[in-house]
């Protein structure tokens, strides 16, 4: 439907086509002036959404033989890489969930800790062992939930076996 309004206000779907339709009564040849409307945004206008990449990291569990690792390896490999549009303002957590990855998450002082990723849980290799995250290869100093995410960000989620 919205290619046919824009058809017959003379957009073409990629943007402004001022030529006349040849077949137009209403069009002269020496008309050059553009339709009114021609301001009208595309229909996948993406405006206020921004590109993220995501990078699941299992390759510690899978080095210590984690039954959950090893399966989620022979799936997806030790490095699972997802592109995720997200809108504008989102956090690293409304990224990761974005990303189709199965999210668990507990409560704590600094807002929702991820305890699970893929069903890969903390504490499944050592006592010490669970998610972390980097963003542009910087450890992360605030919370998941509550770090806003930048268009183009990196955001690394890597399973560490302990904290040494």
């Amino acid at each position: 439907m919205l290619a046919l309004m824009l058809a017959v206000s003379g957009l073409a779907l990629g943007g402004c086509d001022s030529t006349p339709a040849k077949d137009d009564p209403a069009s002269t040849a020496d008309s050059a002036t553009p339709p009114a409307d021609t301001a009208t945004p595309p229909a996948n206008d993406a405006a206020g959404q921004i590109d993220v990449k995501v990078v699941i990291d299992i390759s510690k569990a899978v080095a210590e033989q984690n039954e959950t690792a090893l399966l989620l390896k022979e799936k997806d490999g030790e490095l699972i890489t997802y592109n995720v549009t997200v809108p504008e303002g989102s956090t690293v957590l409304e990224v990761l969930r974005a990303s189709g990855a199965v999210v668990g998450t507990t409560a704590a002082s600094f807002g929702e800790y991820v305890s699970s990723i893929n069903s890969l849980a903390e504490g499944a290799v050592s006592a010490e062992s669970g998610w972390t995250f980097f963003v542009n290869g910087e450890f992360a100093t605030e919370g998941a939930s509550t770090l806003k995410v930048n268009p183009g960000d990196e955001i690394l989620w890597q399973y560490v076996t302990s904290w040494e």
